[in-house]
């Protein structure tokens, strides 16, 4: 439940973001760069080589699984989403390219659990 939680939480700051960057920036350039980010993030993701090196961490059944999917935004979740609020400001295509990162970590999330 809490990888579904998750994925839920990067796939909306990613669309939210995808939405802000349109409004700022051309529809096609934003849509490009959203593509850019999910895939290049989802390939880095999946084919992590520190992955084999990992142990799965024990879940402590003490622990709400909403609290563990909040707990596993921090940072990279958080942090992206930072940055494509700052970019917007700056670049819409870059702030696509940061929604598309968040929808790569959502991808790539789910494919490297079940894997």
């Amino acid at each position: 439940m809490a990888l579904l939680t998750l994925t839920a939480i990067r796939l909306g700051l990613a669309f939210a973001g995808l939405g802000a960057a349109t409004a700022v920036t051309s529809g096609r350039g934003a849509a490009l760069g959203f593509i850019l980010g999910a895939v290049g993030c989802a390939l880095f993701v999946v084919a992590d080589p520190r992955r084999r090196f990992m142990s799965t961490p024990t879940l402590d059944p003490s622990i709400p699984w909403w609290r563990r999917a909040l707990r596993a935004t921090l940072p990279s979740t958080v942090g992206v989403a930072a940055l494509c609020v700052i970019a917007l400001t700056f670049s819409g295509v870059l702030a696509a390219i940061c929604a598309g990162i968040l929808a790569g970590l959502a991808v790539g999330g789910v494919v490297a659990a079940f894997a």
